[in-house]
């Protein structure tokens, strides 16, 4: 029982890691040459600065969980293995919750760095087009805000029904419709 409960913690870094490269592999093409080359230094020095700072959080942070989510993988499987499974399932429960941090760190960062994108690239030129491409950048606030709600709806909600299942022990739990 407890090498499944040590299984199941180290997929969750896995998981963590997995997601996390992802990330930096977005993070990455942002920072291309062509997105640095058309900031609006001059014109818009805030939401250039934004960009480039959001894209490099979120790229630090997620090498940090994929580097320290092996690190931790490798420690508490030694740890198993030399010591208990009790105590790498301890190490591992203890120590996840900065991975998940590092790991929200760089997921916030990089829609940031989306968003702060998506408005320095707004013509000056045309006033119609910038009018355009604000609106479109608003739009792409709201869609990442709106889903952000519906993921914490959804967790809560989650965590509500395995705490009311946790609470009958799986004994005559019914799941809501």
């Amino acid at each position: 029982l407890q090498w499944r409960e040590m299984r199941f913690w180290l997929d969750q870094l896995s998981t963590y890691s997995q997601q996390a490269a992802i990330v930096i592999g977005f993070a990455f093409a942002s920072f291309c040459a062509d997105n640095l080359g058309d900031l609006p230094w001059s014109s818009r020095p805030s939401l250039s600065a934004t960009f480039v700072v959001s894209s490099g959080v979120a790229m630090t942070s997620a090498i940090s969980v994929v580097c320290f989510a092996s690190h931790l993988m490798l420690s508490a499987g030694r740890l198993a293995m030399t010591t208990a499974v009790k105590v790498a399932v301890v190490a591992v429960r203890s120590r996840l919750p900065i991975v998940v941090c590092l790991y929200v760190t760089s997921l916030i960062s990089l829609f940031l760095a989306a968003i702060s994108l998506t408005f320095c690239m707004c013509t000056h030129h045309h006033a119609e087009g910038e009018s355009v491409c604000v609106v479109a950048g608003w739009a792409t606030l709201m869609l990442f805000l709106l889903g952000g709600f519906g993921n914490a709806i959804a967790i809560s909600g989650t965590r509500a029904l395995m705490r009311q299942a946790k609470g009958k022990r799986g004994k005559n739990f019914r799941v809501p419709a």
